[in-house]
């Protein structure tokens, strides 16, 4: 039984090697409304060079790209944006129509959003969400840049995607956690395409490695620091409640302090309620306060004369009908850290490991740490304070024999 040919993998034609002539890259596919092979010739951007060398480079280039492309389901009768038809009629009457079918393109940016649409509701959208939408954000306009905008997804290949992260250690000189974070929220993206039937395999593979080192995660500020900080924040006492309530009651400093209402805090029994449209782990969790947290809310913030619906950060410095932005008291403590020359790491989110750092070494049990955090498990409580607390002795620390 004889095959039909369904492509004919793309060849250079450098038109016997003459540099005043037109070279191209051509190649064909059954067209599947006609049942005909189909040629097609790709001249741009050959055009642009004027030697030998930097033409051939260049097509071989673009060989590897198509044919990874025809190889994995890709075809042009799907994106025009590539490509001019042997008949230079019918590819006149293309341009024509040619923002139309664009338009009509699934692009990377599309399905990206549809992806987000569907995994939103299990991201936490003060800290994770946003990370995502940063990423595919950065990655659909570096699509655009590298081909042409307006693409659709399925041109694609791990070329592509190599050519990307390439971009991503050696120009943008990102860190090993970076890339390692795209590298997942990426390979994520690909295997659901995948599962749409928009793609046959996953792209994200065979990535170049990067070993740069530039961690600036928040860690547990430096006891003698913490004075230093609390006597320059006496001048904003809003942004020390927020301080507080991370280190006293491990509050998360994104919406589980910004969402905070007077309401949550019972100051009869000394607790704060987290709602789980708030927490992180979509729990609700009662926290702890701590006596002398309790008494200065009692007595120094006064929370009880305001309304129960009112935040507890609202503007104007105090408790209102409307919270602070994301990044408010963000930007507060960061100004005071640049002021005070204090080291970058100290995040305002350090406040939440201090408290926990210090728990730990008043003895208080992991067990009770885990609740207080909203943990999941002892096992994350006891890996959490860890890396935390770093390596602790008490026989080195009051047993070591003298020099």
């Amino acid at each position: 039984m004889n095959r039909k040919k369904m492509v004919i993998l793309p060849v250079l034609n450098n038109c016997g090697s003459d540099l005043s002539k037109k070279w191209f890259v051509m190649f064909s596919v059954r067209n599947p409304k006609t049942d005909k092979m189909q040629l097609f010739k790709v001249y741009s951007p050959l055009g642009k060079f004027h030697d030998a060398q930097s033409r051939t480079a260049t097509a071989e280039q673009l060989i590897v790209d198509f044919s990874d492309k025809l190889k994995h389901g890709w075809t042009p009768f799907a994106d025009d944006s590539h490509v001019i038809y042997d008949d230079h009629l019918e590819y006149d009457h293309i341009t024509r129509i040619y923002g139309k079918k664009r338009a009509e393109n699934k692009t990377i940016r599309y399905w990206g959003s549809r992806y987000l649409d569907e995994i939103k509701g299990r991201l936490d959208e003060d800290g994770t969400l946003p990370t995502y939408k940063s990423k595919l954000r950065i990655f659909s306009n570096w699509i655009d840049s590298y081909s042409s905008p307006g693409n659709d997804a399925t041109a694609i290949t791990n070329q592509t995607v190599v050519a990307f992260f390439r971009w991503m250690i050696d120009d943008q000189h990102r860190s090993a956690k970076t890339i390692h974070d795209y590298r997942y929220i990426l390979a994520g993206l690909f295997e659901w395409l995948i599962r749409q039937k928009v793609f046959i395999a996953n792209p994200v593979h065979d990535l170049p490695q990067c070993t740069r080192i530039c961690d600036l995660a928040p860690v547990p500020i430096n006891a003698m620091d913490i004075d230093v900080f609390k006597a320059e924040m006496v001048n904003d006492p809003q942004l020390w409640l927020a301080v507080q309530f991370q280190y006293y009651c491990a509050l998360r400093p994104g919406r589980e302090l910004r969402l905070l209402k007077i309401k949550d805090i019972d100051l009869a029994r000394g607790q704060v309620r987290v709602n789980r449209s708030q927490a992180k782990t979509k729990i609700t969790r009662t926290v702890v306060i701590p006596a002398q947290f309790l008494q200065e809310l009692r007595s120094g913030y006064n929370l009880m004369d305001y309304e129960k619906e009112l935040f507890v950060f609202g503007k104007n410095g105090i408790p209102g009908p409307d919270n602070l932005g994301k990044n408010n008291l963000r930007f507060r403590f960061n100004a005071i850290r640049k002021k005070l020359g204090m080291p970058v790491e100290y995040k305002f989110y350090s406040w939440k490991h201090t408290g926990g750092v210090m728990a730990s070494l008043s003895g208080i049990p992991d067990s009770h740490i885990q609740r207080q955090m909203g943990h999941t498990s002892i096992d994350t409580t006891s890996r959490y304070l860890r890396k935390m607390t770093g390596f602790q002795s008490d026989h080195l620390r009051n047993q070591f024999p003298s020099i």
